[in-house]
């Protein structure tokens, strides 16, 4: 591990960032999915995510606001 702390700014810029690229990956998938569909693909849409069940979008719990 390196001893550099990150200021408050450098962490809402990673968080902006992170959110930006998920936010790109699935704009990628949706579209990809769109395709297939009009394509009359059968097979499975793309997808990053688990089949398994999602959870629910919630406020970030304070430790993990403490983690970031």
């Amino acid at each position: 591990m390196s001893d550099m702390t990150l200021t408050n700014d450098d962490k809402r810029c990673l968080q902006m960032w992170f959110r930006q690229a998920i936010v790109e990956v699935e704009r990628r998938e949706a579209l990809n999915n769109i395709i297939a569909f009009y394509n009359g693909d059968q097979k499975k849409p793309v997808s990053h995510h688990s089949p398994i069940a999602h959870r629910a979008r919630r406020a970030p719990s304070a430790h993990a606001k403490e983690l970031v």
